[in-house]
């Protein structure tokens, strides 16, 4: 199921998430992150860094159906996202937890982290993921073919035909 992200925000500073992964319920999976974090300048003790977009691709490995943490190849940069109910298989809109204990006094905390001189954390301050489950087609009676008609068509004139001829033959 494909899970999109919408509506979400992170601050301080400000900028925003977008993107998508699929997640699977019934093996507890992640594949095929690409969420985009916009760029973004901070001043550290008098100095201001430029850091720039951020684009995650990969899904590390302490994921559940409750928290996903996006990461880029090489490293440097996280993107955790705290589901505030389980994602399931039947899609939906679920909001985000700004952070959960895991076991004291270890938190982990909804948004992203970004290793500059020092570590830069925005958090998620709004938005949601929604899934919307895949249509099933609705099966339709089987159809004839052009072809198939006619002769049917063919057919019933005969078998009228046939009745009336044995019904004037039968009158007379």
């Amino acid at each position: 199921m494909r899970w999109t992200l919408s509506g979400v925000q992170l601050s301080p500073p400000a900028g925003t998430a977008s993107g998508s992964f699929v997640y699977d319920a019934d093996t507890n999976t992640y594949s095929n992150v690409d969420i985009t974090t916009t760029p973004f300048s901070i001043t550290v003790n008098g100095t201001v860094t430029a850091v720039s977009g951020q684009h995650y691709t990969a899904a590390g490995a302490t994921n559940t159906n409750s928290y996903l943490l996006g990461i880029i190849s090489g490293g440097g940069a996280s993107f955790s996202m705290l589901f505030a109910q389980p994602l399931t298989n039947a899609g939906g809109t679920v909001g985000f937890l700004p952070q959960a204990a895991i076991f004291p006094p270890a938190f982990y905390l909804s948004g992203e982290g970004i290793s500059v001189a020092p570590l830069v954390f925005r958090a998620i301050t709004q938005g949601t993921v929604a899934a919307t489950p895949p249509v099933t087609p609705a099966v339709g009676a089987p159809a004839l073919s052009q072809t198939g008609i006619l002769v049917l068509g063919v057919l019933l004139v005969c078998c009228a035909g046939r009745l009336l001829h044995d019904r004037t033959v039968a009158g007379s």
